[in-house]
């Protein structure tokens, strides 16, 4: 599945996506030191409540990723 994400898809396709459809504005963790891939979420002006609807929401859209990974598989 990697290949196929790393392939067809740029970091910032799920950066965009994410804030499209729930508003959620991250960035990639490059600008600051990370791999790529690896997404920077800002710790510095948020309830922590809202980070696990955060969390929540960018684990049910990898999964929306991997189910059409298997349909196209």
């Amino acid at each position: 599945m990697m290949l196929i994400l790393k392939n067809n898809f740029k970091p910032i396709d799920f950066l965009l996506r994410l804030a499209e459809i729930n508003g959620v504005v991250l960035m990639e963790g490059v600008g600051f030191g990370a791999d790529p891939g690896i997404l920077r979420v800002s710790e510095a002006n948020l309830p922590d409540e809202a980070y696990k609807k955060i969390a929540k929401q960018i684990l049910e859209m990898l999964s929306e990723y991997y189910n059409q990974y298997k349909l196209e598989k």
